[in-house]
């Protein structure tokens, strides 16, 4: 959801890491726009998208594991492959998106034409617009 946050560090220990020029953790909005579930979502770090709701996160979380339990125990797991095809798509976020500093930033050179109306979107927004983004 928007209220999750990803990561694997938190923005006061980025802070500390690298300064608070890096990464302002009072920024709330920056933090949700960096670590959220949308940006999480866009980037394609996370599968899913839902509301904030219990009976969202269950209906999401039931369709997951049927979805698994219908794939192969062969299907199942971490290959080589995978791992690979991983490091080169982060690989080529690195290089396309490096140099930026904002989620905003990100998503406007991803395409989108107005960032700034992501965090006003519900999670099934998000997820349409996104649809149509990747539609040719």
């Amino acid at each position: 959801s928007e209220e999750a946050r990803l990561g694997l560090s938190g923005p006061e220990v980025i802070e500390t890491a690298h300064g608070v020029e890096e990464f302002d953790s009072s920024d709330r909005s920056l933090v949700w726009r960096t670590t959220g579930g949308k940006h999480r979502f866009i980037l394609g770090d996370a599968q899913n998208l839902v509301r904030d709701d219990i009976a969202d996160f269950r209906q999401a979380t039931l369709e997951a594991l049927e979805k698994l339990r219908q794939q192969s125990s062969a299907e199942i797991g971490l290959r080589l492959q995978e791992l690979e095809s991983e490091q080169a798509l982060l690989s080529q976020r690195l290089k396309s998106f490096g140099k930026l500093h904002e989620p905003r930033e990100i998503w406007h050179k991803m395409g989108i034409d107005q960032p700034e109306k992501i965090a006003l979107m519900e999670a099934d927004e998000v997820k349409d617009w996104l649809r149509k983004l990747r539609t040719p």
